[in-house]
């Protein structure tokens, strides 16, 4: 998909389409004498790329896990707690992290995504499935689509009457 997009990109993109291709695509480029070779990059796609997690259906980001420490952090209470508020609130979690298990083990559902991220996953899957059939252009138009951040400028829009 890179070698698709990349003639696409403008002139400025130069510096960062270099830091990405060495960084996390192709590797560092290396000259011994005659011999031109790369070096793997720090970041490899197989450590990056969620497209084994869309096959397995498993969530692509960790919100999640930045939602727990977020909820966990007000039920602390404190930004730097001592030893035994710690454990109170770590005792406490893993009383309501044992609930949540049993909860499931008895067969009950956890709560629904929201009908939105519901939709946009069914959309994404969708799109997985048919990129075979599709081009790599057309593939990464509809990925960009269905983002689920939506365009920061979109926020800074409105007007302000004074």
């Amino acid at each position: 998909a890179y070698e698709a997009i990349r003639p696409l990109m403008p002139p400025e993109a130069t510096k960062v389409l270099k830091h990405l291709e060495k960084n996390f695509i192709l590797g560092k480029l290396r000259t011994l004498g005659p011999v031109h070779m790369r070096m793997p990059p720090l970041f490899p796609p197989q450590v990056w790329s969620v497209a084994d997690l869309v096959d397995a259906g498993q969530p692509r980001n960790t919100n999640h896990v930045e939602a727990w420490h977020r909820r966990f952090k007000s039920v602390v209470g404190v930004s730097h707690p001592g030893v035994f508020r710690l454990i109170d609130a770590l005792r406490r979690e893993q009383k309501e992290t044992e609930l949540a298990a049993e909860s499931l083990l008895r067969g009950q559902a956890p709560p629904p995504p929201g009908r939105a991220r519901q939709k946009r996953e069914e959309a994404l899957l969708k799109l997985v499935e048919q990129r075979p059939m599709m081009t790599v252009h057309n593939f990464l138009k509809g990925v960009a689509h269905h983002h689920e951040e939506p365009c920061r400028s979109q926020h800074r829009t409105r007007s302000i009457t004074v």
